[in-house]
């Protein structure tokens, strides 16, 4: 049976698209759910968040709660923000009472308390220089006669956000999870340009700030990765030439199929193109594929393990199917957990 986590993608979030780029081998993109690293934060599905230390304004504390409250996952929000206003008193200190802090998280309906610091916020500039091919000689008309490379005076600014959240279990006090994270957005402009403009520091320091954010968030929640799978476009297995050409234009006539848009006309091809063709290991990785698709880890594994039976040396891409594919159940088992 197709899985539900794969069920649940279609057909909006779970999607295939096809990149050709140049001579590389075409590949499909794919959009998959995977668990959150930080398992026993990811299965608390009620969070308290106290204001983080050395957070002016409280800028990074609200950005925080608003990612937690926005982690979506179907059509339910993963965790359910409770008010943690009366944590503010106990957890801003360099030294927090964690058993008072869970004590405090746990009336207030919270499985787990987040608080931490804010370690670094600020930006900074750095002159800098590039080179640049200029005309240093010209001819009587006007014409370049002579390039040369000379230095432009360039400005770096750079931003940089760091913060340490930890998250307390509200039931023991106790810390189950600590990291810190830290982001760094760049820009740079030369003098050489009109109308040489630098972001603003700040704006940086932002940009910053929400990719760090991201990182703890997909850390500790479930949250959707885009991987690419290469297709087999040829069958290096021995056989007749007649034969070999016959699977080639059904390979090649499914790939045509993707690149229209019409991947499930591309896998009824391959599909009835295994089943005439009992031979080489290109049509059952691509029937594989097709399984990935659908969902379908069971019939996608013995497809892929069908494809290295039959390949006469290790080929990569089948390996890395085999690999992903038991990657996948093991995500799956550990999103059973983090979705109850």
């Amino acid at each position: 049976m197709p899985s539900p986590f794969f069920r649940s993608l279609r057909p909006a979030a779970l999607c295939f698209l096809l990149f050709l780029a140049g001579c590389a081998a075409p590949t499909l993109s794919m959009d998959v759910l995977e668990p959150g690293s930080a398992n026993e934060v990811a299965t608390m599905r009620r969070l308290a968040v106290s204001k983080f230390r050395n957070d002016d304004g409280g800028v990074a504390t609200a950005a925080l709660e608003n990612a937690l409250g926005s982690v979506m996952v179907g059509r339910g929000q993963h965790f359910t923000l409770v008010n943690a206003q009366s944590l503010k008193e106990y957890s801003e200190g360099l030294n927090p009472d964690l058993a008072l802090v869970g004590r405090t998280g746990k009336h207030a309906g919270a499985d787990g308390v987040v608080l931490g610091t804010v370690t670094h916020s600020g930006w900074h500039d750095q002159f800098t220089s590039e080179q640049r091919s200029v005309c240093v000689a010209r001819n009587e008309n006007g014409s370049c006669q002579k390039m040369a490379n000379r230095p432009v005076r360039c400005v770096r600014r750079t931003g940089t956000f760091s913060f340490l959240p930890k998250v307390v279990r509200a039931s023991t006090g106790e810390i189950i999870f600590s990291q810190e994270f830290s982001e760094v957005e760049e820009n740079t402009a030369c003098y050489d340009r009109d109308g040489m403009e630098l972001a603003p520091g700040y704006a940086l320091i932002a940009s910053a700030r929400e990719q760090a954010i991201r990182q703890f968030v997909e850390t500790v929640a479930p949250h959707f990765v885009r991987i690419r799978i290469p297709l087999l476009v040829e069958d290096a297995t021995a056989m007749p030439e007649k034969l070999k050409a016959s699977i080639t234009a059904s390979i090649k006539g499914g790939v045509d199929e993707v690149q229209a848009g019409r991947v499930d006309k591309a896998c009824a091809q391959w599909s009835a193109a295994g089943l005439s063709y009992p031979t080489g290991y290109a049509l059952p990785y691509l029937n594989g594929v097709c399984a990935e698709y659908a969902g379908d880890l069971e019939a996608a594994l013995e497809q892929y393990r069908l494809a290295d039976k039959r390949s006469p040396k290790s080929v990569p891409e089948i390996s890395e199917a085999l690999s992903r594919v038991r990657r996948t159940q093991d995500n799956q088992r550990k999103l059973s957990q983090q979705l109850q």
